[in-house]
């Protein structure tokens, strides 16, 4: 069920009491085959038929309570991050959704699916701007790991899309870069500085799509 479909089909009574509270708690709660999907169940003035679709979920959390990550032992200490957007997702304002993920040692530790705060005028927009916010998860994660002795150089981003990667080795004015808002270029700036490396990887084997 898509946001539109939730907007067109509501009354005005609003649920507060039950969804704000679902709404709150779903930010603590440690799953992924329904993150993207709990950012459409979510919003300010909440009615009833996002009420009854977040009970939806709450069924399928009570019937798949075997299902959970699995941390092996002694697969590495590799820092790798995956990015991936859908753009213009949102029915209602067009913006594109972020969705990425970090694995430490092959073993997912992070995860997230954000709308994006403007609305991006081309694909590479979104997908550049959605390996922006990735690169600040990243080296957020690197600070952390570096108090505990852990170094990480040129942490690997792997993004479906090739223009994104480009523009992050070297950003060409053109139709598609042109309208790229400012605070995204600092992407560029921590390829430049080793910090971060993009790499393309096939939609098939893009493991942030489940985010988006």
């Amino acid at each position: 069920m898509s946001k539109v479909n939730l907007e067109a089909s509501s009354r005005p009574r609003v649920f507060k009491s039950h969804a704000a509270k679902r709404a709150t708690s779903r930010r603590f709660m440690l799953f992924t085959d329904f993150t993207s999907t709990l950012e459409i169940f979510a919003p300010r003035n909440p009615k009833e038929s996002h009420w009854s679709a977040v009970k939806r979920i709450l069924r399928y959390l009570k019937r798949t309570p075997s299902l959970g990550l699995w941390y092996p032992l002694l697969l590495g200490f590799d820092l790798l991050a995956y990015t991936d957007s859908y753009y213009g997702g949102c029915q209602v304002d067009r913006k594109s959704t972020s969705g990425s993920c970090h694995f430490l040692g092959g073993k997912l530790i992070r995860w997230s699916s954000n709308k994006q705060n403007c609305v991006s005028t081309s694909t590479a927009d979104a997908k550049y701007g959605a390996a922006a916010n990735c690169c600040s998860q990243a080296l957020w994660m690197q600070t952390q790991l570096r108090d505990y002795g852990y170094t990480f150089n040129k942490i690997p981003i792997l993004c479906d899309s090739k223009s994104a990667v480009a523009i992050s080795a070297n950003l060409v004015q053109h139709s598609k870069t042109k309208h790229i808002d400012i605070r995204y270029h600092f992407l560029k700036h921590n390829v430049e500085e080793g910090h971060v490396e993009m790499y393309f990887v096939n939609t098939e084997n893009q493991l942030a799509d489940l985010f988006t």
